[in-house]
């Protein structure tokens, strides 16, 4: 279908451009990304760019353009309730995502949404705080960057 093939294509020309501006203007951040990425995919360049765009992407889309070159941390999230929604501190304090001290059988993080805890807050909210978590579980641990 030539419309989802140009839609990638305007997509990949987008992300590209931030992915660009990024490590313009954060070449230490982008660097850290892109070993974290390539540890993730064993060392493969092309899966690893892939993984690059994909969270640069998810990165804009959850935090805005003033996140892209800096890891994220607690000052991200919002607290609530605000003008702007922004419960994704209160949800992180409620325990509704979290991060486990312990690793499943093969060595991977094991974030965890207790759906008893999450049930009060947006499904937004409960994206941008997995992503969140991951992210900063990955920026602590190599382990994490490289078995998940």
């Amino acid at each position: 279908d030539d419309d989802s093939s140009s839609s990638f294509s305007m997509q990949y020309s987008y992300l590209q451009q931030v992915y660009q501006v990024t490590a313009q203007s954060s070449p230490e951040f982008m660097q850290r990304l892109l070993l974290s990425c390539l540890r993730a995919e064993n060392w493969d360049v092309r899966k690893a760019t892939r993984r690059v765009l994909k969270h640069l992407e998810a990165k804009l889309n959850f935090f805005g353009v003033e996140a892209l070159g800096k890891d994220l941390g607690i000052e991200d999230l919002k607290q609530g309730p605000s003008a702007g929604g922004g419960l994704e501190r209160n949800a992180l304090f409620d325990g509704a995502v979290q991060v486990l001290r312990h690793r499943d059988r093969s060595g991977r993080a094991i974030i965890a949404q207790f759906s008893s805890k999450g049930q009060h807050y947006p499904v937004e909210v409960m994206a941008k705080l997995i992503f969140w978590s991951g992210t900063v579980a990955a920026q602590q641990d190599e382990q994490v960057q490289k078995r998940g």
